[in-house]
């Protein structure tokens, strides 16, 4: 029965996101209205980007939400510290004269350490000798597909998504390097493209894990070790098949659960992240074109490619200004951690009530229990003055509970609003969407609570009928429901019930196994599970957790 009830919970979740996850044409009036009100009964318009810009920030070096929204929107400047390992297998003890990936787990460095088992092969570690500067692009930007996931650096390339260079690597390198090198920011001629690249595991290229890509192995890197390892024995050849083999399987597992462990916050700390140069698609005063092709379309199937010539210009500029800029005076706001610290405090309980809400019988017990989180998350805000009424006219419970959504709503974003002043464009962007998410947050669980008192939920002398309590109950899932859909938190995407110790999570990613199809060769898509070619079907579009093997025999 539980297994049966969290399965519903996950379910309710996915669908709903399914659902309203789309956008319609910009309303700049509804804008301004949603900006004064402190209407309990008042939804966000449905083109507010906030909650996405929001969702998109406070996931950026995690894997798991960029496994899941593969087409990336976001573009980040950041450094790789000094003291940083990467990692390179190679056929040969020789170090690239041009510019070339490292990976940053062995696990991924070694799957092509090419050679015989007789010869063995090589493998190369880098240590970082100085601040290496990186720009960042999230989603799935190295998976080698069409559809959008590498849409964000093509346009940084080349000015436009270019889907007929899709397998051009060669040339994607050169020109990226060519115009990060034009801005010579601490040393740009050295520049790291950060990519992650969970789906499309193509020798020799692009596999599971994060890596980096270096523009000139000459500076800001040293050797450590060029050392001759034994050999894999894993072959990358044609045709493509599905490998049986269990030294291939293991090394494709291994691979995957190194990527794991930056599924989640903190992410990946060996990075760390320019917030306040952050460069969004998803800002409707950077990319106003975007916004229609939005409308009706499914966050995962959103494509930053779709980008006028003009706006691709704005966004180029808005990151040359950012890479250009002196030693940048922001606010000091550490955006990463605020916006955790909100996630911290409510993913928990709004999925317990979402859970209680799903769970059978609605009755009065049900009912108080919800009533209790709520109050719960309300605590802090609910002045010894507020003038609680069991009106039921709607109006009336506006009057006495918008003080109470107000003041949760104004907690956080409050006490730096001060700082806008000192702001990055970047941050007051960062700022928007902290207010917009708070707003919604306070709104819904703030109107859910003043509907509990009104229904006596919290009295000793008088009870709600059952009608009443399971009329009530509805309303309050419905909400409940429209508000986890709108926030779409990767935290509510996972395992139910947990995997055994002897797997773990996983969401559906490319490939199914290894090798993969090379450039030139039939349909890739050919090469998904049977059923799903052509198709893309939604386990492969809209990927849903499930948990896999750690040993023999694997199953992806």
């Amino acid at each position: 029965m539980l297994f049966a009830l969290l399965q519903i919970v996950q379910w309710l979740i996915f669908t709903s996101s399914r659902m309203l996850a789309t956008q319609r044409p910009f309303d700049v009036q509804g804008l301004r209205d949603f900006e004064s009100s402190w209407q309990l009964d008042q939804s966000p318009p449905i083109n507010r980007t906030g909650n996405i810009i929001f969702n998109t920030a406070s996931s950026l070096l995690q894997h798991w939400p960029n496994t899941r929204y593969r087409n990336g929107h976001t573009i980040v400047p950041g450094t790789i510290p000094v003291g940083t390992l990467l990692y390179r297998g190679a056929d040969a003890p020789e170090i690239p004269d041009a510019g070339d990936w490292v990976a940053m787990d062995t696990e991924h460095s070694t799957i092509y350490c090419k050679g015989s088992q007789e010869t063995g092969c090589w493998h190369l570690t880098f240590a970082v000798k100085r601040p290496l500067k990186i720009i960042y692009f999230d989603g799935s930007s190295a998976v080698k597909l069409e559809g959008g996931p590498m849409d964000t650096q093509d346009i940084i390339a080349w000015s436009r998504a270019r889907p007929d260079r899709l397998f051009d690597e060669e040339l994607r390198i050169h020109d990226l390097c060519r115009w990060g090198a034009k801005y010579a920011v601490d040393g740009f001629d050295g520049d790291r493209f950060v990519r992650f690249v969970f789906d499309f595991a193509k020798p020799p290229k692009s596999t599971l894990c994060s890596e980096v890509m270096l523009c000139d192995f000459s500076s800001g890197v040293e050797v450590v070790s060029i050392l001759n390892i034994e050999g894999l024995g894993i072959q990358h050849k044609l045709p493509p098949t599905i490998p049986d083999d269990p030294e291939s399987l293991l090394r494709a597992f291994e691979i995957r659960h190194a990527g794991s462990w930056h599924d989640h916050h903190p992410g990946d700390g060996r990075i760390v992240l320019d917030y306040p140069g952050l460069v969004s698609f998803y800002d409707t005063d950077l990319a106003p074109s975007l916004v229609p092709f939005r409308a009706g379309i499914e966050r995962w199937d959103q494509r930053a490619g779709l980008i006028s010539p003009t706006d691709a210009t704005k966004i180029k500029e808005r990151l040359e200004y950012v890479l250009r800029r002196p030693s940048p005076a922001v606010s000091g706001v550490d955006w990463k951690t605020l916006f955790q610290v909100i996630i911290d405090r409510y993913s928990d309980r709004i999925e317990l009530v979402l859970y209680l809400l799903t769970s059978a019988p609605q009755d009065l017990d049900c009912a108080k229990r919800v009533q209790t989180q709520l109050r719960v998350m309300l605590t802090p805000y609910v002045l010894k003055s507020t003038m609680i009424t069991k009106a039921h006219d709607v109006k009336a419970t506006n009057a006495w509970a918008a003080p109470v959504f107000k003041q949760c709503a104004s907690s956080y974003p409050s006490s730096i609003a001060t700082l806008r002043a000192a702001m990055t464009p970047s941050e007051r962007l960062l700022l928007q969407a902290l207010e917009e998410v708070t707003h919604e947050i306070c709104r819904v669980i703030t109107k859910m609570w003043a509907s509990g008192i009104r229904a006596r939920l919290e009295s000793s002398e008088e009870l709600p009928s059952p009608d009443h309590v399971r009329e009530l109950t509805e309303e309050w899932k419905e909400e409940m429901v429209n508000l986890t859909n709108w926030l779409d938190w990767s935290t509510w995407v996972k395992c139910n019930p947990t995997c055994a110790f002897e797997e773990m999570c996983y969401l559906p990613s490319w490939p199914p196994g290894l090798p993969l199809p090379l450039p030139g060769e039939e349909d890739i898509f050919a090469f998904l599970p049977e059923g799903n070619a052509g198709s893309q079907s939604d386990e492969w579009r809209r990927p849903q957790p499930t948990c896999i093997r750690r040993f023999e025999p694997y199953r992806f």
